[in-house]
């Protein structure tokens, strides 16, 4: 790839779902040079993510730099307590200034492309692709909306994002996404040498797609009883081909360009399932509808064993099983109930039941019998992380949170708010599927970026304030102080 005609002063780059803890394997292979080079040049650590590790809170986290308690994105939906509905959250809910908002007031121009939680998509300073929760091609998916015209004559086979689940793991589903990454990176260079920015932000999908499908083959915990030496081989090349767009970056943009690479979250294998609502019955907060709960437990029953990725299930599934799931709940007769994928934690019912000194005891007594929990079938399975939610996070948005968030073996089971009968904990051990942990990754190089190695833990709130810091700006709105490694150059200009 040439150099490019106009290099940006910064590249955001996303790898959804990325982890040290299978690219560290590779790179001791001599597979993944530029994660070497980057590792060795620039400055590397872990990029810690949000309780629990999803992608709507955190890229939203990472895109506003503050916590969701302020931008007000906890999930893919929104429960009104009242309610039994669930309202699915968009680029209009997101409460606080996005990155390119400020670069709009600093006279920068951007470039954002399938950035999760952008759709609709809003007017900016540049130009803007959505990604993940767009509805389908049909949409107005871009700013300038005439931008779309543009995109589809040039790539009339671009794919903005592939919803895969647990059925797909086939090696056709592999062509699908090595397709789609090669067509984004295509995009990526056309859009920056036709819009010219200052600022691009994107977001590259793939790693996240081949670990909820194949992570086991990569997994070092796992590999060794997944041995299928082709599905790895053509896993490895995946990876190798995203080492190598990042190469081409790295190059096409050297000498003026910071590239900061970020991942929502990390992966690991999926060891179980634990059933919030059952927990909540069996310890007298939760009540079923007699009606309703049976036809309930059938239908979550059978589509828990189908276990959509459920992060990227179509809407009409989303809608389905969560307003069934609801419905089966008796609200009226239940303290607390199970928030769903991807909130993971308890709700407690405050809807005319109980006020805040009311809410504060019953998560008292709630996490008092979570700190009991043993799985029947494996006892060493418990719950090893539980935080009231004002203990991680603040502001105005604290109630689009669930109550309690809590984590199941170190972050190995899932907590499903699945009705699905007597079944406490599901054991998945002997196949397991990817699933998100809370290590993500982070890569800093470039000539505002000061030093090399490991630089350690890094928050998601941080991302976005030190890119500002290298264009002088500076906000005690921000959740993360800018890290001290990247170097403004410019005199600071506070908000």
């Amino acid at each position: 790839m040439a150099s490019l005609r106009h290099k940006p002063r910064t590249i955001l780059l996303g790898l959804d779902g990325a982890t040290f803890r299978f690219i560290d394997p590779l790179l001791a292979e001599g597979r993944l040079p530029t994660f070497g080079r980057l590792k060795a040049d620039g400055r590397w650590g872990c990029l810690q993510s949000t309780l629990p590790p999803y992608t709507p809170q955190a890229w939203t986290s990472i895109s506003t730099g503050v916590n969701p308690g302020k931008h007000g994105i906890f999930g893919f939906f929104h429960h009104p307590p009242a309610t039994d509905k669930y309202e699915f959250f968009t680029s209009r809910s997101v409460k606080a200034p996005k990155i390119w908002n400020i670069m709009d007031t600093l006279g920068a121009r951007s470039l954002v492309l399938n950035v999760p939680m952008t759709y609709p998509p809003e007017r900016l300073n540049g130009a803007m692709i959505t990604g993940m929760m767009t509805p389908d091609r049909d949409a107005v998916f871009t700013f300038p909306p005439n931008l779309k015209q543009w995109l589809l004559e040039k790539f009339p086979d671009y794919v903005i994002d592939l919803a895969v689940d647990n059925r797909d793991q086939k090696l056709s589903v592999l062509d699908e996404l090595e397709f789609m990454t090669r067509r984004r990176e295509a995009v990526l260079y056309a859009l920056m040498e036709r819009q010219q920015p200052d600022f691009v932000y994107v977001v590259f999908v793939v790693l996240d797609r081949i670990h909820h499908l194949f992570g086991k083959y990569l997994d070092p915990a796992y590999r060794d009883a997944f041995r299928d030496g082709e599905i790895r081989r053509r896993l490895v090349g995946i990876y190798e081909a995203v080492d190598g767009m990042l190469g081409r970056l790295l190059d096409a943009a050297a000498g003026a360009t910071d590239v900061v690479i970020v991942s929502d979250h990390g992966f690991g294998g999926e060891r179980g399932i634990f059933y919030t609502n059952e927990f909540l019955r069996r310890a007298g907060f939760l009540r079923l509808k007699e009606d309703v709960g049976r036809r309930a437990v059938g239908r979550t029953a059978a589509a828990a064993r189908l276990r959509f990725v459920q992060r990227l299930i179509p809407r009409r599934w989303v809608g389905r099983l969560k307003q069934y799931t609801a419905s089966a709940v008796d609200r009226a007769h239940s303290t607390a109930w199970a928030a769903p994928i991807p909130q993971q934690g308890i709700i407690v019912n405050t809807s005319g039941y109980a006020d805040e000194a009311g809410r504060r005891q019953i998560v008292t007594d709630i996490i008092r019998h979570l700190e009991q929990v043993r799985c029947p079938d494996d006892p060493l399975t418990r719950v090893t992380r539980i935080c009231r939610r004002e203990e991680l996070y603040h502001g105005p948005f604290l109630h689009h949170i669930p109550d309690i968030l809590f984590a199941v073996r170190d972050f190995e089971y899932d907590a499903s708010n699945n009705v699905v009968g007597q079944t406490l904990c599901d054991d998945r051990s002997r196949n397991p599927r990817g699933k998100h942990m809370p290590d993500g990754v982070f890569l800093a190089i470039g000539p505002r970026i000061e030093g090399r190695g490991l630089c350690g833990d890094v928050r998601l709130e941080q991302v976005a304030p030190s890119i500002l810091a290298t264009y002088g700006y500076t906000s005690e709105r921000f959740d993360g102080p800018p890290l001290p490694f990247f170097d403004a150059g410019v005199p600071a200009r506070a908000e």
